[in-house]
């Protein structure tokens, strides 16, 4: 009975083993985050997000396809444009998120890229969080209420 038991646990560890390995494997086609800003003034009207994407597989090449990217918090938009990669060819990639002026809180959202060619690897995602934060008063301006003068009245 023991033996049973023993041959048991150490088939159920070398199982596991096995199926951690296949859920953490990597797959031929990734995303890194090379800037992200953690916080943006609400004026400024857009941000960069610069990632760096590879593709390791089989095939010559793959096209990925960016449409799929979305804002999930906030109100903004992302420009990013379909890029080609090569069989082991990493790129640079720069994502311009625009939003309206004035916001507050923070503006979230994901890079979602997907190969369009099948068998190149399945879809990737970076998400990112910047925090929009107010711009400081550049100047205080007092009222010219002493025949123009333009200080601070009582001066």
């Amino acid at each position: 009975m023991k033996t049973k038991f023993l041959t048991f646990l150490i088939v159920s560890a070398f199982l596991l083993t096995i199926l951690v390995g296949f859920a953490s494997a990597s797959g031929p086609f990734g995303l890194t985050a090379v800037t992200v800003p953690t916080s943006i003034q609400s004026n400024a009207g857009s941000f960069n997000v610069v990632f760096n994407i590879s593709y390791t597989g089989q095939l010559p090449s793959t096209s990925v396809d960016f449409s799929g990217s979305t804002i999930t918090q906030g109100t903004a938009t992302i420009a990013l444009s379909s890029t080609t990669l090569n069989q082991d060819e990493t790129k640079t990639i720069t994502a311009t998120v625009n939003f309206p002026s004035g916001q507050t809180g923070s503006i979230r959202g994901n890079i979602n890229a997907i190969p369009t060619q099948a068998g190149s690897g399945f879809a990737e995602n970076l998400p990112f969080t910047v925090t929009l934060t107010t711009p400081a008063p550049s100047e205080l301006k007092f009222c010219e209420i002493d025949n123009g003068v333009s200080s601070n009245p009582g001066d």
